[in-house]
C-alpha cells in the first residue's frame, strides 16, 4: 500500500509526448526489464503533496552518467486515486500494482508492476499504459 497522493513518472524525451498529453509508451516498463516473480517494473517516484517538491526536484534534477538531464521532458503527475480507478475498473487487481520502493538517495522511489500475464495480451496491456497516460493531470517542465 502506498501512503501518497501523486505518482510522478520521468519523461526522457520529447518522444513520450503528443501535444500536450503523454503517449502510453512513458509507462510502459523498459523493454530490458527482466521479470522478478513474474512482475515487470516501471520506475516511479511517489508525491505526498503538490506543495513538497523535493520529489518532483529528484527526478527533474536527476543526471546520466554522461552529465545530461535523464528526463529532458519533464515529470508527469498522476493522481494515485486515478491508477486505483483504472484498477477497478479494468478489474486487474491481480496484475497490475504499485509499491514503495525507496533506493539510495531517492525515499519517494517505487514501481508501477505489470505482471507478465498482462503482458503477454498486447491489447490489454497497451490499455491500461493509455489509460494511465490520460490520467495524467500536469507535466512539470525542467529548468534547464
Amino acid at each position: 500500500m502506498v501512503n501518497k497522493k501523486n505518482c510522478l513518472k520521468g519523461l526522457p524525451s520529447k518522444d513520450f509526448l503528443l501535444g500536450k498529453g503523454i503517449k502510453y509508451k512513458a509507462f510502459k516498463p523498459p523493454n530490458n526489464a527482466v521479470p522478478n516473480n513474474g512482475w515487470v517494473e516501471s520506475s516511479v517516484n511517489w508525491e505526498e503533496d503538490e506543495t513538497k517538491q523535493e520529489s518532483v526536484n529528484i527526478l527533474l534534477t536527476k543526471r546520466k552518467d554522461n552529465g545530461d538531464l535523464q528526463f529532458r521532458a519533464g515529470v508527469a503527475r498522476v493522481p494515485l486515486k486515478e491508477i486505483d480507478r483504472i484498477i477497478e475498473q479494468y478489474e486487474i487487481e491481480n496484475q497490475f500494482k504499485y509499491n514503495e520502493d525507496p533506493i539510495e538517495g531517492n525515499k519517494y522511489h517505487g514501481n508501477l508492476q505489470f505482471h507478465t500475464t498482462l503482458l503477454s495480451i498486447k491489447e490489454d496491456y497497451t490499455q491500461v499504459c493509455a489509460a494511465l497516460a490520460r490520467a495524467v493531470v500536469c507535466r512539470i517542465l525542467p529548468s534547464e
